[in-house]
């Protein structure tokens, strides 16, 4: 008889392409995206990992679970959404899976006034219903609004 173990997983998480702890900061009226990466700890591999879901603390306090169709399955073990920040100050995000472990991935980003110099995109993208975040196609893409 022999017992598998579960695989114990590592994870970490980028916010718009930036390095894991370095200070991140972006503009009111942008959009950027979280990237949860979960990794086999004794291989530093991708794992699959299954019940991955993300939470995001706005600077009230609010926190707001993400809708599961706003996160956008990368490739094994790398999770993403894209968020429409709006309110400057601090936010959070976290991402969690139960299967095969538990395990939590934490980042903060600060969000500052748009300058006056610098025109918000035209582009509209697709969002949850709450504006709060921009669906995603399974490479990452940001899906744009249907004129």
């Amino acid at each position: 008889m022999s017992i598998t173990l579960p695989v114990e997983v590592a994870a970490s998480m980028t916010l718009g392409g930036r390095k894991p702890g370095r200070p991140v900061r972006f503009y009111a009226g942008t959009s950027l995206r979280a990237v949860a990466t979960f990794l086999d700890r004794s291989t530093s591999q991708p794992v699959d990992v299954s019940d991955v879901a993300f939470m995001v603390r706005d600077p009230t306090g609010d926190e707001i679970a993400v809708p599961p169709a706003a996160v956008a399955k990368l490739g094994p073990g790398v999770f993403a959404i894209a968020l429409a920040v709006e309110m400057p100050g601090t936010w959070h995000v976290v991402a969690r899976c139960s299967i095969p472990s538990h395990t939590v991935a934490v980042a903060s980003f600060d969000v500052v006034a748009l300058p006056a110099s610098k025109p918000l995109s035209a582009i509209e993208y697709l969002t949850t219903a709450d504006g709060r975040f921009i669906y995603m196609t399974s490479d990452g893409s940001l899906v744009v609004k249907p004129a």
